[in-house]
């Protein structure tokens, strides 16, 4: 991988531009696009999927005057993007869900020793530099089995990337196979959130709206 400045992105467009030259867009003093160029390191077959996959829906429908529910899904993962991973279908099930204060509270000592949240949006990490009430990323939910969380934690990182590119080629298919998470509802990141009345803030916390089929979770073992 290599960092070009965006004029140097390549013929076609950004995502063509990318396919082309092997090079991602960098500005200087940009902390978007350092954030972006660092998951290519760290997600490389994740994020590579994604620019095939833009690259397959742009020469599908080319002209279209908008990008479809597919391009839709493909940014909102890459921007703002979490895998979330548990060995308990239940956790899983209750935030997509949104039970934000049955399974962040209720659950929190499984929830810190059976859950993972690995940040995949550039956009969020940058937010994340300063974060916010309110700040949200687009989770999918993926159950693993228990032996999972006995690997190494560079191990861990490398099977994510390979079962995420899967996942990006084949199973992500419109904006709404993603779900909402209130990231500052994930226990140890604020003070606030011990208090079982943090998650009461609908503001921050919104309920599942009523008819909405909750986001799945993949990988069920």
């Amino acid at each position: 991988m290599r960092c070009l400045l965006p004029e140097r992105a390549g013929p076609g467009g950004y995502e063509a531009g990318i396919r082309a030259g092997g090079g991602i867009p960098t500005r200087p003093g940009d902390w978007h696009d350092c954030f972006n160029a660092l998951v290519w390191r760290a997600f490389p077959a994740s994020k590579e999927a994604i620019n095939q996959r833009h690259c397959g829906e742009i020469a599908r429908c080319p002209g279209a005057p908008a990008r479809g529910p597919v391009r839709d899904a493909l940014t909102q993962f890459d921007e703002c993007g979490v895998l979330v991973v548990s060995h308990d279908p239940a956790l899983c099930a209750g935030l997509a869900e949104r039970r934000w204060e049955a399974v962040f509270h209720g659950r929190r000592e499984d929830v810190v020793a059976g859950m993972a949240f690995i940040v995949f949006g550039h956009a969020t990490y940058d937010q994340l530099r300063a974060p916010f009430q309110g700040l949200c990323a687009k989770a999918v939910y993926r159950q693993v089995a228990p032996q999972w969380f006995d690997l190494a934690p560079e191990a861990r990182w490398r099977e994510a990337d390979g079962w995420l590119s899967g996942w990006i080629r084949e199973g992500l298919m419109r904006p709404k196979d993603l779900s909402p998470l209130p990231l500052l509802g994930v226990p140890g990141l604020t003070q606030e959130s011990e208090a079982a009345t943090y998650y009461q803030d609908t503001g921050q916390f919104r309920p599942l709206p009523a008819g909405r089929t909750p986001a799945p979770c993949w990988g069920t073992v």
